[in-house]
């Protein structure tokens, strides 16, 4: 898998038997955007809603660059994190009752 997780919502390329492909354009799969792409997107989307996120009365070229690059930063972080083993199962009691 890329780095960059891979597509987001990939789609296979689709016709109807009876249609050849050259007669309506369909070559290739529709990959879309990334989803390193897709979570800095949700990043954005959290922080713009976040009443509390402070930012200045008047955005800044700076401030934006800054923010799309965190994005990207926990982006990343969280595709490392889906790529890490799952976590072991909590142990069970034999016996809960002693």
């Amino acid at each position: 898998m890329p780095f960059d997780g891979g597509p987001a919502f990939p789609r296979a390329a689709f016709a109807p038997h009876d249609v050849r492909y050259e007669d309506v354009g369909i070559h290739d799969s529709q990959e879309g955007m990334t989803l390193r792409d897709y979570f800095a997107a949700a990043f954005l989307q959290g922080f713009a809603a976040n009443p509390k996120a402070e930012a200045p009365p008047s955005s800044t070229r700076e401030m934006e660059e800054t923010t799309a690059e965190l994005a990207y930063i926990y982006a990343d972080a969280m595709i490392r994190a889906r790529s890490a083993p799952p976590p072991p199962a909590p142990k069970k009691d034999p016996d809960p009752d002693f």
